[in-house]
């Protein structure tokens, strides 16, 4: 073995692989093909620099008593060997950034990992072709069989597969060592926003065909709308002999192979066309002969034609928008061996959620998640593994020429392994990669393989090489601009966020004129984020050009790490003390990383839904988005409520509308003059079940709101008040309040004798900031000393009584803080008080207005009347109705692994918490609706927390009212850029009037 030669093939960036077989499409179970699969434990052997790797022939030949043991699939770095290091657009230290580094790898910091197993040939594999294929190591790797070097392969996601039919004898047990490398060049174009591990990654397999077979078979299902026929060509590389085609068990083309690559086409078929909304598959069998040698392969394919019409993207014809999601292929635990049924459970609540669209950021996926797109109807922007953002601004790779060969093998290996899916409706280059030679040269290379779909690069500033004009996080201010033709600007801030992470570029209206508009990332979903999404979508289906986009992103990548009490941490970047690390910008998922949907999961199911419910004077509007349904498998249920209270409800089984078009839908008129909160809930509903949702799953659903009245409360007959020092105490019966007006809290909530606060009632202006709120110090944490969530913390703490009025109902309490003017009302109201507070800020936008108090322990369980049943924001609440919802209290805090404010409910009417033996309820009597949250810990333990697991998950109720409490915004990663429905505006005045009574028993 020579050793500086595998030196050299991992800091050469011009060696990309050698002894590999080119990549193809995955054989499906049933094809004529033997596997052995090689998951499981294999011998391992670390060591932290490449000079320190014991690769001679001895140490390789060793028992496996004198190595160690590693899990295939599996990373090193969770088992104890190295680093982890979770980096959102940076790298490692080993790679050198800038300078005469750029490009290069650290010598003294080069783990290597080398793992061996020894595999028995079976000995009916005798004539056949043998390989063996890695679907994931990472980042790179040499094979060994035998004690000889076979190859080298760098491409972490895309796998490799090697000939080894001269090295494998039938009967005979073969040697294999795998020596990993966790870098090599080919990291600088995996920078992707993932965590940076090591190893032998997903699955490994020995697999025997026969040798006259051919290497690969892709098919394409073409589909003509005007005809309704469909045509078939199908692509055989390699073989020998005469092979023949068959659609649904009819043979429709035959021939001999050639040499090279022989193409076999039938046209004018019936088919039935596959979309993503209809997801339609014909069997293919492609049968090669060669004598009494047979090779049968089975696909399934889609007849379908992707086109871009004007500045459409259409599917069959029509125009598509894209309600997509961008999604990582990961697992807390196996990291990227993801288990099958969590990748079904992905695409169904994908498809239960609306999504028709799938990017696979930032690299190509294993065969199964095409196929279930294939399946089930989602549209792919298959996406090839090139990201190299911390160093693209520095030509990496550029118009670098020794970079151009990595990029292109790693676009053409996309390409040639997902060709056959119906589902990929487009081809990506790669992802914040900057621009240059390397990505005109790999579309041409998409454009020789298949010229049948688009090809997306984001990263294009000439919009020249991309057909599609894609964007990253518009603004809807943006999207609008772009709607109507206007120029791109980048200001100032932009460009400041530019020099960080992000990569805003300027374009004139008539480069992207006659083009499809697409926002590959909006929508930013890190934590309690994801605000404002609803006009995003609204702007795509506003505006002709515009086709969609894709939400950042679908799953947290936070891996599990057991704790020593057997709970399991969500960790993010930081948790193993590296440096530097990109923290909690891994936590962006709609869903939890064990899939559990996260609060941004209802509110992307409603903006999402493909038909738009509207209030008519005699009913509800359908407008259907659909591309083709027509609404026929649909039903509509309605249901009027008073107060959360069912009043009436129908069905109507007729909604048959056709795609792009409205009707209107009459129903019955409910009288609504009795006081109280009256809402009609309209629901689109599934006659029959899918593979991917039950019968009576709801598709679409709205709620509009009818009447609103708020009923009036008792006067302060019975009450008495009276002053003792700085104590104001009201009193009745066995009633008593007491306010300490030089605090300016309520410190006392007496019934029956029983103390029903633990802590008081006091002004609360701030609230634990979001990972949105923290803004520029996401990216500099020292900036987080001075971050503005912290001056409202000091103004609330700092905040003193500025005058007192008492009267013979009651006492009025005024605070001035921070060009904040608070009033806080207390009287007797029948069997009650009435708190009334009114907030008004002068120089700043609010963040929150409102009182906080933590409740006796008794109390665990809330009712409320508003929205719910989970956490919603005023800019995050489409997907929350409003009702009569009831839980415990540690349900109403949602743990997100970077703990921040979270478990808000808004738009409320009253909410009641009892306990054993107690009740304590608050009703709106006057002013606007107002929000609250419970939660099992006080605001002070929440923001000194590092991780959801440092939370208590039980504790006394800690109470926030509040009159208004901002959005949580989500334009932007890591920036908070409120749109006005989100913001408390400085010189708004919020005010809302509470009745609360409690009782004992």
């Amino acid at each position: 073995m020579n050793r500086e030669r595998l030196a050299c093939d991992v800091r050469d960036p011009e060696v990309v692989g050698y002894g590999r077989l080119p990549q193809r499409g995955e054989r499906a179970a049933a094809d004529t093909i033997s596997r052995i699969g090689l998951r499981g434990t294999w011998a391992f052997r670390w060591a932290p620099t490449w000079d320190e790797a014991r690769l001679d022939e001895g140490a390789l030949a060793e028992p496996d008593g004198s190595w160690g043991a590693m899990p295939v699939p599996g990373v090193w770095e969770l088992h104890g060997k190295g680093t982890p290091y979770y980096l959102a657009f940076r790298f490692p230290p080993a790679l050198g950034v800038r300078g005469r580094r750029l490009g290069t790898i650290d010598p003294r910091d080069t783990p290597t990992g080398v793992y061996r197993r020894q595999v028995r040939i079976p000995d009916d594999w005798a004539g056949q072709r043998v390989t063996l294929r890695f679907e994931g190591v990472k980042s790179a790797f040499h094979l060994l069989v035998g004690g000889e070097v076979v190859g080298y392969s760098e491409g972490s996601m895309t796998g490799a597969t090697f000939d080894l039919t001269d090295r494998a004898v039938p009967g005979e047990e073969i040697t294999v060592v795998v020596v990993v490398h966790r870098y090599s060049t080919g990291t600088f174009l995996e920078d992707q926003d993932m965590w940076f591990l090591s190893g032998i990654t997903r699955d490994v397999w020995l697999e025997a065909e026969p040798a006259h077979g051919p290497w690969d078979v892709a098919v394409t299902g073409d589909y003509d709308a005007d005809s309704g026929l469909g045509a078939l060509r199908v692509e055989v590389e390699g073989g020998r002999g005469t092979c023949r085609v068959e659609l649904d068990g009819t043979v429709v083309a035959d021939g001999p192979l050639g040499d090279g690559t022989t193409v076999l086409e039938a046209s004018a078929r019936v088919v039935r066309p596959w979309s993503a909304e209809a997801p339609h598959l014909h069997d293919v069998t492609v049968t090669t002969t060669d004598g009494t040698d047979v090779d049968v392969r089975h696909l399934r394919v889609g007849f379908r034609r992707v086109e871009i019409v004007g500045e459409e993207l259409r599917v069959n014809g029509r125009a598509v928008v894209l309600h997509g999601v961008n999604r990582h292929d990961f697992h807390p635990v196996g990291i990227w061996d993801v288990p099958s049924d969590v990748r079904v459970q992905d695409i169904a609540l994908m498809k239960r959620a609306n999504v028709n669209a799938l990017r696979l950021s930032h690299y190509p996926n294993p065969d199964e998640v095409y196929r279930l797109c294939d399946e089930l109807g989602l549209y792919v922007l298959d996406e090839a593994e090139v990201e190299s953002h911390g160093v693209r601004r520095r030509g990496i790779p550029g118009d670098r020429a020794a970079w151009q060969p990595s990029v292109v093998a790693r676009v053409e290996a996309m390409v040639r392994r997902s060709r056959s899916h119906a589902s990929v409706i487009m081809w990506s280059l790669g992802n914040e990669a900057g621009d240059g030679e390397a990505f005109r040269t790999a579309k041409r290379a998409v454009r020789a393989l298949d010229p049948t779909r688009p090809v997306h690069y984001e990263g294009d500033t000439s919009l020249e090489t991309s057909e599609v004009f894609s964007l990253m996080y518009p603004t809807p201010q943006l999207e609008r601009a772009i709607g109507e033709g206007r120029d791109v600007r980048v200001g100032l801030w932009q460009n400041v966020l530019n020099a960080l992470a992000a990569d805003t570029k300027p374009f004139r209206a008539e480069q992207y004129t006659g083009m499809p508009v697409i926002a590959c990332e909006y929508g930013h979903a890190m934590e309690n984020s994801f605000g404002n999404v609803a006009a995003h979508v609204e702007n795509f289906h506003r505006y002709p050009r515009w086709a969609g986009g894709f939400v950042w992103d679908w799953v947290d990548q936070t891996i599990d790490v057991p704790l020593p009490d057997g709970r399991v941490r969500r960790a993010y970047g930081g948790a193993f003390g590296e440096r530097p690390t990109d923290r909690w910008f891994c936590a962006n998922g709609v869903v939890a990383a064990d899939r559990t949907p996260n609060p941004a999961y209802a509110e992307l199911a409603k903006v999402y839904q493909h038909v738009v419910i509207a209030r008519t004077s005699t009913g509800v509007r359908l407008l259907n988005r659909h591309t083709f349904d027509d609404l026929s498998g649909l039903e509509l249920r309605w249901r009027v409520e008073r107060d959360g209270e069912l009043v009436g409800s129908g069905e109507v089984a007729d909604v048959v509308t056709a795609p792009g078009t409205e009707r209107e839908v009459p129903l019955p008129t409910v009288e609504t003059a009795q006081p109280g909160l009256w809402t009609l809930t309209v629901e689109l509903r599934r006659r029959e079940g899918t593979p991917w949702a039950e019968p009576g799953h709801v598709a679409a659903w709205e709620q509009i709101e009818l009447a609103r009245t708020v009923p009036a409360a008792d006067d302060g007959a019975g009450w008495e008040v009276l002053r003792a020092g700085h104590l104001v105490h009201l009193l009745r019966e066995d009633r008593a309040v007491s306010v300490d007006v030089r605090r300016g809290a309520v410190t006392s909530l007496r019934v029956g004798g029983q103390e029903l606060l633990l802590t008081p009632l006091t002004l609360n202006l701030w609230r634990a900031p979001t990972d949105n709120d923290r803004g520029l110090s996401n990216f500099a944490p020292a900036l987080d000393a001075v971050a503005g969530w912290r001056a409202w913390r000091r103004a609330t703490r700092r905040a003193r009584v500025h005058r007192v009025h008492e009267s013979a109902g009651g006492v009025e309490i005024e605070w001035r803080v921070r060009g904040v003017h608070a009033r806080l009302g207390v009287a007797g109201a029948g069997q009650g008080i009435r708190l009334d507070l009114t907030v008004r800020s002068s120089r700043h936008d609010l963040v929150r207005a409102g009182l906080i108090g933590t409740l006796d322990p008794r109390f665990d369980h809330v009712e409320w009347l508003g929205r719910g049943p989970g956490e919603n924001y005023r800019d995050r609440r489409s997907g929350s109705a409003i009702g009569r919802w009831t839980a415990a209290v540690p349900q109403l805090a949602h743990a997100y692994p970077h703990p921040q404010e979270n478990g808000n409910r808004g738009d409320l009417e009253r909410i009641e918490l009892r306990g054993e033996g107690v009740t304590l309820s608050v009703r709106r009597i006057g002013g606007d609706p107002f929000e609250a949250s419970v939660r099992p810990y006080p605001q002070d333990v929440l923001v000194a927390a590092r991780y959801a697991d440092e939370l208590p998950t039980s504790g006394p109720a800690t109470m926030s009212l509040d009159v208004a409490h901002r959005g949580v915004g989500g334009d932007k990663p890591g920036e908070l850029l409120l749109q006005p429905e989100g913001r408390l505006p400085r010189g708004t005045r919020f005010h809302t009037a509470w009745l609360v009574e409690g009782k004992v028993s």
